[in-house]
């Protein structure tokens, strides 16, 4: 759209971009070609971005942006925020092409000031094709010449400012990737000084985002010892560094330059200049700063750390007492590495300088309180604390100070005075012990005489894996107590036979339903292992040695692998890190990976009665009581709660004695004796009220689940749909015993004063009007945006989602990830953001075959599905209906179907699965005939369009050819409809179609589910190919009347096919005109 003479672009709807605060839902493509990927801007909005990182300010929503403006927005957003992580932002390999980075080169080299819109355009579109991973930035250092003809730019230094800004930029970006910085390297090297020239241009005259990567770009080439020197012996750039510390304000800056010191500070010399030149007095400045961010303390108190080693340093910190408090003041708040440097700081200036003043100022400001609180729980150097990889005998008692560790044939044993010798090993060893050794991977090993392994510890693996240990199938890791107590903890992580690896709280019985995080590798492989290596790779290997699936890939987080240590560890809150530990800067342990971000998803963290939250300002987790509920023990509210009043509510007249509180983000383990349907809030909370055992209820989509206490396995949900009903007592006035930071609501009480009654009737009227109004005119608004067509009956459908039809092909990536077909349509997979994250959807596209039926066919799946809510029936999530394109958008089940399940898996479901698999299908038929509304006939009940999800619940689908019966109809009569094989006699005699034929149909997936062979098998003997038929022989055989059954001869020329097989006894005849099926006499 233009306005004026400034070209603008329409923002898309519902996607925010971080910068504008606009909503859109599709990616934003410029008049550059560029697209950015929305993806990565939400993570980054997710973080709790909202403002511009230059200005610092919050923009406000418009509907239209110059594009211009936007690109330099979004371009902004893209350096501030660095490049997205490989798992979330996928690689665009064709934004840029080749043809246009030689032409980029071309004006570069010949400095073609002509073209210096396209070289702002097109160096513009470098920096956003470089920030989406490592392969882009890989992509362009291979282009001939590229690298030199950036660095050429600022070399010559003649450019104007936003072409240097922006090579700046692209040098930035690319050299995010180790591999690239070499490149970058040698190319910078050849002309370091005139390189160094423009840099301090920058520095002086430059935007603050300028200052910032060109700081970052000189830690980037500061690789080996040359460049460090170089940069160290300019001394006017030092200056320079500090200067912009000076005077200017920005945090990031700061940190950017600290970092870029800590660099260069390599020799004496280089250290005592920046203490000349002032740079004790501007660490000081930081620390003492109530508002320099953690990333600045942090780098400050390493510089300090870095100059203490010199006497020029020493003096400098020891002669301002500013420092010394600043430095105790910040010592236990920033990082355990920085913690260190502190003390490090603090033990140089007090014991090597003896400055007095500066002793004084130490302890007046509690510093010596502080630095015996670092020594006991072991920061400090010399005194650091040892990480736990393997502990024997985890469970047993602990040891008194009387034990012996000793050798012997049978391996290590620990020897009490008593004589009590208990091996470590806790397995009987297949040879005598010789020799044991720590090894340099961390593996503890005892060796035989002929030096082979008899035992070692990489075997038996407690809470951690090192490099070159594996979990194997079958094997497991448990989370410790606590960081003190390494017995076994409550969280289990278990490499399943199925190749799957996934974790469990402990002490339960293994059920998918348990399960809080998996690797989704499940029937990919048997004796499938998880593997660590020496490069930080965490991958899963099947059986055949091959790796299949990666969850976290090592390789781009250093340049050199073994200057760092790798542990992955389940720790005692439940959750799985991979951690990194620099040998070379003796760093802490860093967090590489992490399973989840939520710190409430472990199953289990609280105990019974009691839910998991976060804590706000410290982000640390905590359990809390239910309402009337009470911890068993304050100091280990992980124990759960108890009930803080002795009332029983069948034992009293409950309606008087109990009220009901109401929690709005509250779910537990489902475990409900009675499921209660159609109901309201209010009638769901008299019915819990009424009901003597029910403590508490779960209402979502008008079902109300009552259950009795204890409860187990709650945390908080962010779905706005389910609501938490709990029975408190009503002498309990308001206080719950528990501290609760949900939000709660105070349930019915009776109130004696008329008038109060009736000002709360008159206010609830008032509401009631207003809501209904409001409510009018939102539903008017949503009919307005669905096409107006005689066909469709919207209204019965305004529950669920409406999608346009762009949404789904970017949700499906247009419809490239084929699922199958079903009835009238092809299923495709894709992917839809909720405010809880991503989920993945299948969708349902309805080909344009006969257009009437496949009209019809929407229109049933639409009514039927979006009345229906069973948790065994697939949920229909929304749909799209836009112009002559009918989607439906549903849950994706990532089992897939029942029939793949049976017969192409490769581990095949036992038999109690199977038994609970026929229960879930027949319960779910169930409710389509008797439990609905209106009575539903599937008409296509067959293994194909049963579904399984995650946790193994079967799920019925395909409502395409289902028949809607009005409550007056018990039958019907229609084409003929469903799958061959499947459908029942009476749909080929033009006979009146009922359930029953439903029920047929569910017989023959039985007979399938039974025998795990498809209903047809053309790879078998013709007698047995048709299941069915099959199934009349032995049926003939299992009479209970004897003379009924047949002699084993015709039994035997029944299998060779000699002899006709008549129905059985017990089989319904459709030649008789009865309209019921009589089985063996009985009238059913």
């Amino acid at each position: 759209m233009v306005k004026g003479e400034e070209l603008h672009i329409t923002v898309p709807n519902l996607f925010r971009c971080p910068i504008s605060m606009d909503v859109m839902r599709s990616p934003v493509s410029l008049c550059t070609g560029v697209t950015y990927d929305r993806t990565s801007i939400q993570h980054w909005l997710d973080a709790g971005h909202d403002t511009c990182p230059a200005t610092m300010q919050t923009l406000p929503s418009k509907d239209f942006i110059p594009n211009l403006t936007l690109r330099r927005l979004i371009n902004l957003w893209a350096q501030t925020n660095g490049p997205p992580s490989p798992s979330s932002s996928p690689t665009y390999s064709r934004s840029v092409s080749e043809q246009q980075v030689r032409t980029l080169v071309h004006h570069l080299e010949n400095q073609n000031e002509s073209a210096k819109v396209f070289v702002v355009d097109c160096l513009s579109a470098i920096v956003d094709f470089a920030s989406f991973g490592d392969e882009n930035r890989r992509i362009l250092a291979n282009f001939e010449n590229f690298v030199s003809a950036i660095v050429g730019v600022l070399c010559r230094g003649t450019a104007e400012m936003e072409v240097m800004e922006l090579a700046v930029r692209v040098l930035d970006s690319i050299s995010m990737d180790n591999s690239v910085r070499k490149q970058v390297h040698a190319s910078v090297s050849k002309r370091f000084q005139s390189f160094l020239t423009t840099i301090r241009s920058f520095l002086k005259n430059g935007s603050t985002r300028s200052k910032i990567e060109s700081v970052k770009l000189l830690k980037t080439i500061a690789l080996d010892a040359e460049s460090k020197r170089a940069i160290a012996e300019n001394s006017n750039l030092l200056n320079e560094l500090l200067q912009i510390v000076r005077t200017d304000s920005d945090f990031a800056l700061h940190d950017a330059v600290y970092s870029c010191l800590i660099e260069v500070s390599v020799t004496r010399s280089t250290k005592a200049e920046l203490v000349g030149s002032g740079l004790v007095d501007l660490l000081t400045k930081t620390l003492s700063n109530r508002n320099s961010p953690k990333p600045a303390n942090e780098k400050a108190l390493k510089l300090l750390s870095i100059v203490s080693t010199t006497a020029e340093g020493r003096s400098a910190i020891g002669v301002d007492c500013r420092c010394a408090v600043a430095i105790v003041e910040r010592m236990m708040k920033v990082s355990r590495s920085a913690t260190e440097d502190a003390v490090a700081v603090v033990w140089s200036v007090c014991c090597l300088l003896g400055e007095k003043k500066t002793k004084e100022a130490v302890v007046n400001s509690n510093g010596i309180a502080k630095i015996l609180m670092v020594m006991q729980s072991g920061y400090c150097e010399g005194h650091r604390q040892k990480t736990v990889i393997w502990t024997a005998n985890r469970d047993d008692q602990p040891l008194s100070n009387d034990v012996t560790l000793i050798l012997n044939r049978d391996g290590l044993v620990l020897q009490q005075k008593q004589g009590l010798q208990v091996p470590i090993t806790g397995v009987s060893l297949p040879a005598a012990a010789a020799s044991a050794s720590m090894l340099d991977s961390g593996n503890f090993a005892l060796y035989h005489s002929n030096s082979t392994i008899i035992w070692q510890s990489f075997d038996h693996p407690t809470d951690t894996i090192l490099p070159g240990q594996h979990v194997m199938s079958g094997h497991s890791l448990v989370s410790g107590v606590s960081s003190m107590n390494h017995s076994s903890g409550r969280f289990q992580l278990i490499m399943q036979l199925d190749g799957n690896l996934k974790q469990y709280p402990l002490g339960i019985t293994i059920s998918p339903y348990y399960g809080y995080w998996s690797s989704g590798t499940q029937d990919k492989s048997k004796n499938s292992s998880l593997n660590l290596d020496e490069n930080g790779q965490l991958y899963l290997l099947n059986s055949n040695g091959s790796i299949m699936k990666t969850i976290f890939d090592g390789q781009s987080q250093s340049q050199q692998f073994n200057n760092f240590a790798y542990r992955f560890t389940i720790d005692v809150d439940g959750i799985l890190r991979l951690y990194s530990h620099n040998l070379v800067q003796n760093s802490s342990w860093v967090a590489e990976w992490i399973s989840t971000r939520n710190k409430c998803d472990p199953v289990g963290l609280c105990g019974l009665n009691s839910y998991c939250i976060v804590n706000n300002i410290s982000q640390e987790t905590d359990c809390s009581c239910l309402p009337g509920f009470d911890f068993i023990d304050h100091n280990q509210k992980s124990l759960g709660c108890q009930r803080n009043s002795g009332i029983d509510s069948c034992k009293s007249d409950h309606e008087k004695a109990f009220r009901v509180a109401e929690f709005d983000v509250l779910e537990w383990e489902n475990n409900s004796y009675s499921v209660v349907y159609y109901m309201n809030k209010t009638e769901c909370q008299e019915d819990c009220l009424r009901d003597c055992n029910c403590m508490v209820a779960l209402f979502e989509n008008q079902h109300c689940s009552k259950q009795m206490v204890p409860l187990r396995f709650a945390k908080p949900h962010t779905s706005a749909l389910i609501k938490t009903i709990v029975k408190v007592p009503n002498n309990g006035g308001g206080d719950y015993g528990t501290n609760s930071n949900m939000p709660l609501k105070k349930g019915h009480k009776r109130k004696n004063i008329t008038v109060f009654v009736l000002v709360c009737i008159i206010i609830a009227l008032t509401i009631l009007l207003f809501s209904l109004f409001f409510l009018y005119r939102k539903q008017f608004k949503s009919y307005k945006n669905v096409p107006n067509e005689k066909t469709l009956i919207v209204h019965d459908i305004l529950a669920l989602r409406s999608f346009s039809l762009r949404e789904l092909e970017i949700s499906t990536s247009g419809f490239i990830h084929k699922l199958g077909r079903g009835s009238f349509g092809t299923v495709f997979k894709g992917t839809i953001n909720l405010p809880n994250g991503e989920r993945a959807i299948a969708v349902k596209r309805l080909e344009k075959v006969v257009a009437a039926e496949g009209e019809i066919e929407f229109q049933n799946e639409m009514k039927t599905i979006g009345r229906t809510h069973h948790r065994n029936l697939l949920r229909l999530l929304g749909y799209c209906h836009e112009g002559s394109n009918r989607l439906l958008v549903y849950d994706y089940m990532s089992n897939g179907s029942l029939a793949n399940f049976l017969f192409k898996s490769e581990i095949k479901p036992n038999w109690k699965e199977r038994v609970s698999m026929a229960f879930g299908i027949a319960k779910g038929i169930l409710y389509l005939h008797e439990e609905c509304e209106n009575q539903i006939i599937h008409c296509d009940i067959n293994p194909n369009n049963i579904l399984i999800d995650e946790n193994r619940v079967v799920k019925i689908a395909d409502f395409g050819l289902a028949k809607l019966l009005m409550p007056d109809q018990t039958r019907t009569t229609t084409g003929i409809k469903g799958t061959r094989g499947f459908v029942a006699p009476e749909w080929h005699k033009n006979m009146p179609i009922t359930s029953k034929a439903d029920v047929y149909s569910f017989g023959v997936v039985l007979l399938v589910i039974i025998s795990c062979r498809p209903h047809v098998d053309v790879n078998v003997h013709e007698r047995e190919a048709i299941l069915v038929d099959f199934t009349y022989e032995w049926l003939w055989c299992i009479e209970e009347e004897p003379t009924i059954r047949p002699a084993m001869k015709k039994v035997v020329a029944m299998f060779e096919g000699t002899f006709d097989i008549p129905l059985p006894p017990g089989v319904a005849s459709y030649n008789s005109t009865n309209s019921s099926n009589n089985i063996g006499g009985v009238t059913m």
